[in-house]
């Protein structure tokens, strides 16, 4: 049985297996690299032909019609324009899935379970939109985990002893930064508390390093820079910031039209100013998730990285001050969440088809999410004033089914307005939630006012909710699967049509 989980990032992705012995392993795309770069480079409008990964990724700023960081879309009504037509980052994502489900089965054959992993803040609507990616990529699967998830099942599995104790889940990749607190002993992982910054990652990093550059280019030239037009891209601000994390200094070379070949060098030093609000609001994410797992840091047993973007010195030098211990990586922490993911769904699979050392792998696993935000509706108080009302706590353990009373507000009420809201904090003013579905539920005529009505919303393990709103007296009732509201959230795109032979 072909068991496998995928790292759908921001600036890579990968894909790992459980393999027949029940070890996870990263499993190599066509040319022979752990790492798909999350680029798409669509370059014939007529037969809709596109490239992903590699080729893609290293013609950035040469080509037209190249799209990277859309992971950070996701979910949301940005629109990518291709010709006389456009796309959403879902249809991105489903063409950078397709290329990874193409490999994979070209390499090792059809996969029977599938799990892929979003960021733990991630909304419901980029959840939805995670999932519409992947059916439109033609993979069958409602399975999705939060990345910093994946990464403790990772290093439960990974230790070579059993975890027991507190542990931080630091995860930074390309575009999102995640942190999580675990309570751990050996493959028992409860999660009890997630924060996260939907944009703060290794891709904003790289831009500091062209602002460095653009900075220094205006000093000596007094011209405004174009990183196009002088010939350094993103892919080189890239590499800028690898090297500064072994070297104190890096030289680059400028080249372009009116300007003579010209080298400028970039410290450490200088990047890590460049990068310190990033680096302060860090800080306050690990006060932050603390507090919302009610711990101290002199709890915490270790801290365990996960995501490219943790390599970088001043990142790490930051966890060890503050937590004061040094961070741990075991093996690449490029790799760590694809392969969780791969072992939770070996956990998620059908047992009964699992080969004896893969059942004996996951036998041992037991963990507990917790849901990533707080969700409500807007009701009234007693004062006749809009309120949020919350249903479901953040950090609240899932799956689970919350169920509170509400009461019809008048005499010969016919209707109710249904919203369901979401909020990083608890939040009971309207004006700073989110709506995430509206609805109605029409109700008999001449009622009293005072009628209950029972809300309930169950948040399900893959982090995609459910609500029912129920009349108790009449049993008229609105059920709602949580789609996403927004046009982004969905695929409109064809795979096929893109599968050009």
């Amino acid at each position: 049985m072909a068991i496998i989980g995928i790292d759908l990032g921001t600036t890579n992705s990968l894909v790992a297996q459980l393999d027949g012995n029940g070890f996870a392993q990263v499993v190599h795309n066509k040319e022979g690299s752990n790492l798909t770069p999350s680029v798409v480079w669509l370059q014939d409008p007529s037969k809709k032909a596109f490239k992903v990964g590699i080729e893609a990724k290293n013609n950035l700023g040469q080509e037209e019609n190249i799209y990277s960081k859309f992971k950070r879309e996701m979910g949301k009504k940005m629109r990518y324009p291709f010709y006389n037509s456009d796309l959403s980052a879902t249809d991105l994502s489903a063409l950078v899935l397709q290329k990874l489900k193409q490999d994979y089965e070209d390499s090792v054959g059809k996969a029977d379970s599938v799990v892929i992993t979003v960021p733990a803040n991630f909304s419901n609507e980029q959840r939805q939109a995670t999932l519409a990616a992947a059916k439109a990529a033609g993979i069958e699967t409602d399975l999705l985990l939060n990345e910093p998830t994946a990464a403790a099942l990772y290093y439960a599995n990974k230790m070579g002893k059993d975890l027991d104790g507190l542990y931080v889940i630091f995860d930074l990749g390309g575009g999102t930064l995640d942190i999580s607190i675990i309570k751990a002993k050996g493959m028992d992982v409860e999660i009890l508390a997630s924060e996260g910054i939907q944009k703060l990652g290794g891709e904003d990093f790289d831009d500091k390093i062209i602002e460095i550059v653009a900075k220094k280019f205006k000093e000596k030239f007094n011209k405004n820079f174009d990183a196009e037009a002088y010939n350094f891209s993103e892919n080189d601000a890239e590499e800028v910031k690898k090297a500064l994390s072994t070297l104190d200094e890096k030289k680059i070379t400028i080249l372009g039209s009116g300007i003579p070949k010209t080298a400028f060098i970039i410290t450490r030093e200088e990047f890590e100013e460049s990068i310190s609000s990033y680096i302060g609001q860090t800080e306050m994410l690990c006060e932050t998730v603390l507090v919302e797992a009610k711990i101290k840091k002199d709890q915490v047993t270790e801290i365990f990285l996960a995501g490219g973007s943790s390599r970088v010195p001043i990142v790490q030098e930051v966890l060890k001050k503050f937590f004061n211990k040094k961070p741990l990586a075991y093996g690449n922490p490029d790799e760590a969440i694809a392969l969780g993911a791969a072992i939770y769904a070996g956990y998620k699979a059908n047992k009964k088809v699992l080969k004896p050392e893969q059942q004996k792998a996951v036998s041992k696993i037991k963990f507990q999410e917790v849901a990533p935000a707080y969700f409500g509706t807007i009701s009234q108080s007693n004062n006749q004033q809009e309120q949020n009302s919350i249903i479901i706590n953040k950090n609240e353990k899932i799956p689970c089914s919350k169920t509170d009373s509400f009461y019809t507000v008048y005499d010969n009420q016919i209707s109710v307005k249904l919203t369901i809201t979401q909020s990083p904090v608890q939040e009971t003013d309207p004006r700073f939630v989110r709506v995430i579905w509206s609805g109605t539920l029409d109700l008999p005529p001449n009622r009293t006012q005072g009628q209950e009505l029972k809300f309930t919303y169950s948040y399900l393990e893959n982090g995609v909710m459910k609500a029912e709103f129920l009349d108790i007296q009449s049993g008229k009732k609105v059920e709602v699967d949580i789609a996403a509201q927004s046009e982004g959230a969905e695929a409109s795109i064809n795979i096929d049509d893109y599968l050009v032979e």
